[in-house]
């Protein structure tokens, strides 16, 4: 059995900014999960009744997506930091 090759994010980035959608989505698959666990934690209490962290993380992707062509970072870190902005403006407040 071969092992997958590791992916390297940087790269990802590299190719996503270079158009290739398939290596954005990559990316997006490779921090889903960090985002579900910052959307547990953005949810208010009061909120979680109402509000689903699958839903945050929908419309983040979403987000994500439409605003690509604008991401001016380089690194698997400014990728990263720039998701982190859009769950913190995204969803109930």
């Amino acid at each position: 059995m071969r092992d997958k090759p590791t992916i390297d994010p940087n790269e990802l980035v590299e190719k996503a900014r270079a158009g290739d959608q398939r290596a954005f989505g990559e990316l997006l698959g490779l921090y889903r999960n960090y985002l579900v666990l910052l959307a547990r934690v953005h949810i208010d209490t009061n909120l979680k009744a109402k509000a689903d962290p699958s839903d945050l993380i929908q419309e983040t992707c979403l987000m994500a997506a439409r605003d690509f062509p604008q991401f001016r970072g380089e690194t698997e870190a400014e990728f990263i930091a720039w998701l982190r902005r859009i769950l913190a403006h995204t969803g109930p407040r």
